[in-house]
C-alpha cells in the first residue's frame, strides 16, 4: 500500500517503508540479486468487454519448493485499474501472467474518501476490462487513520457497504457472488484498536444483510503487515469477545523483486497466535515514486485457503 494523505488531519495513511525482515531465526535471507526481464509501460489500445462466466479457483497456490505455474497470484493498486497496469502486471518482471484478483479501494459512494473528496477508489468504469480478463476484485475499506477510533467504526462500515453496492448492486451479487469478503486496511503507523474491529465488523455485517434483505453476506477481514503486533492482538481480543473475521492478508516485503515466489509460512504468519485464516500474501510492494502505469503491488494466494479467497471475491459485471 501506498503512501498518501486520506483525510483533513492529513495524516499519513501509505507509509513508503516496507515490513523488512527481522526475526532472527529465519533461515531464508533476502536474495537481492536476482532480476527477471523488464516491464512495459507502452499504454496498449483498447481493451475487450465480451462477456465471460465468473470462474471460481481451480489449482492452489504451490508450496516452497514446488513449480510457480499453478499459483494464484494477484495485485492491487491505488490508482485504477487499466490496460496499461494490467500489461505491466502480466510482464516477466512481474506476475508474468494475467493476474486472478485485483485489490481495490472504497469507502463512501461517488469514490469519495475520508476528507469528503473524490478519489481514485473503484468505479464502475473499471468493470469492463477486469471482467474480459476473468479478474475478481479483492474490496478493500480504506480509511486507515480512523481505524484506532472506535468511535468512527460504524459510520465508517456504513459508508464503505454504500460504496461497495454502488458498484456491485446488492441484486447482482445475490445472484452472481454472495459471498464477499472486505478488508479493512490497517497500516502500522495506525494500529487497529478492538472496539474499532468489534463494530466495524458486526455493521459490516449486518448492513450488508439489511440493504439486500439477507442475501448477500459481506465478511470481514483484515490486510495488516505480520510485524504489526498490536493490531493482531486487538483483533485477537476482537475474537476472544465474539466479533467475526473471516481471513487476513498479509503484508511482508521480504523480496526486492515482483517475481512470484511460493508460499512462505514463516513469512505470513503473525507473532500473535490468530484462529482466524490468512488468505493472501502481499509479498512485494511498488515503489513510492513509480510511474502511474506501475503504481502496483503483487500477493500470492494462500495454497490451504486459496478456495475461501477467490470464492469470495467479486467478479465484475457485465458493461
Amino acid at each position: 500500500m501506498r503512501y498518501t494523505p486520506d483525510d483533513a488531519s492529513n495524516e499519513p495513511e501509505y507509509p513508503p517503508y516496507p515490513d523488512y525482515p527481522n526475526y532472527p531465526d529465519y533461515p531464508d535471507y533476502p536474495d537481492y540479486g536476482q532480476t527477471s526481464g523488464s516491464a512495459a509501460s507502452a499504454r496498449p489500445g483498447g481493451t475487450s468487454t465480451q462477456s465471460v462466466s465468473p470462474t471460481k479457483a481451480e489449482a492452489p497456490p504451490v508450496q516452497a519448493g514446488g513449480s510457480m505455474a499453478t499459483a494464484i497470484l494477484g495485485v492491487d493498486s491505488l490508482v485504477a485499474s487499466d490496460a496499461a497496469l494490467l500489461a505491466n502486471s502480466q510482464s516477466r518482471a512481474y506476475l508474468g501472467r494475467t493476474p486472478r484478483f485485483w485489490g481495490r479501494y472504497f469507502y463512501a459512494p461517488g469514490q469519495i474518501n475520508t476528507a469528503g473528496r473524490r478519489d481514485s477508489h473503484y468505479s464502475a468504469a473499471e468493470n469492463a476490462i477486469l471482467r474480459a480478463n476473468k479478474i475478481r476484485v479483492l474490496p478493500i475499506a480504506r480509511q486507515t487513520t480512523h481505524v484506532g477510533r472506535g468511535g468512527q467504526a460504524r459510520h465508517d462500515a456504513v459508508q464503505n457497504v454504500a460504496a461497495i453496492f454502488e458498484v456491485f448492486p446488492a441484486q447482482y451479487l445475490s445472484g452472481v457472488d454472495p459471498d464477499v469478503l472486505v478488508f479493512l486496511d490497517v497500516e502500522q503507523e495506525n494500529p487497529m484498536a478492538e472496539d474499532y474491529y468489534a463494530a466495524w465488523s458486526a455493521t459490516i455485517i449486518s448492513e450488508a444483510a439489511r440493504i439486500s434483505n439477507e442475501r448477500v453476506r459481506f465478511h470481514p477481514a483484515v490486510y495488516g503487515s505480520q510485524g504489526d503486533d498490536e493490531t493482531w492482538s486487538a483483533l485477537k481480543q476482537a475474537m476472544e469477545n465474539g466479533a467475526v473475521c473471516d481471513g487476513v492478508w498479509i503484508a511482508r516485503y521480504y523480496y526486492n523483486s515482483a517475481v512470484p515466489r511460493p508460499w512462505s509460512d514463516k513469512l505470513t504468519t503473525p507473532r500473535v497466535a490468530l484462529s482466524c485464516p490468512i488468505l493472501s500474501w502481499q509479498y512485494w510492494e511498488s515503489p513510492a515514486h513509480a510511474p502511474e502505469e506501475l503504481n502496483f503491488d503483487t500477493s500470492l494466494a494462500s495454497p490451504a485457503h486459496f478456495d475461501i479467497l477467490i470464492d469470495r471475491l467479486v467478479m465484475p459485471p457485465a458493461a
